[in-house]
């Protein structure tokens, strides 16, 4: 496998390409490079951003123009309006919710726990909800343990009563008396 270096030509071309917004796969085809090639080298370039870091990603700024109404959505809606997959945009409203970038306006309450509705905007979050199970059905769900076994009474010793022996044994033995 030989290793195709990078031209300043093919640097140059690259950065034309992009900024015209073409697809990772139409570069690749037109430069004759792979289109993870392609992207790794957009990336040291400074071209793209990655999806967590910089607000230059490409979802992060359809989220903000999505929700630039002020209304709060899921991250099923986010990433089905975005065409972004559902983890990768929980992983950007959690990172940048950290960053003080994104806050939760409020919680759906659903089966199961409750989902944030985000806004990719500061401000301040929405307090959790309580679980949405009762108390009763709380008790109902919890690990039932065995409760311990009180101590038995410690058994009374037993006096130790030594048998007499015969008079044969205690004399080979010398247990006191002369045979």
């Amino acid at each position: 496998m030989t290793i195709a270096y990078w031209t300043v030509a093919e640097e140059e071309r690259l950065k034309e390409l992009y900024a015209s917004g073409m697809s990772g796969q139409e570069i690749a085809d037109l430069l004759g490079r792979t289109r993870s090639a392609v992207h790794m080298r957009a990336t040291r370039l400074g071209l793209r951003a990655s999806l967590a870091t910089g607000d230059r990603s490409r979802a992060w700024i359809a989220i903000r123009h999505l929700c630039r109404d002020r209304v709060g959505r899921t991250v099923h809606e986010l990433s089905d309006a975005v065409g972004v997959t559902r983890e990768n945009v929980d992983y950007l409203m959690r990172t940048r919710h950290g960053q003080g970038k994104a806050h939760v306006v409020r919680f759906e309450k659903g089966r199961g726990k409750p989902r944030p509705v985000w806004l990719p905007f500061p401000g301040v979050d929405a307090e959790r909800p309580a679980s949405s199970l009762s108390r009763v059905r709380q008790k109902r769900y919890q690990v039932r343990r065995p409760e311990p076994a009180k101590p038995a009474k410690p058994a009374e010793p037993v006096p130790f009563i030594v048998p007499t022996q015969h008079e044969v044994i205690r004399a080979l033995f010398g247990m006191g008396a002369p045979a």
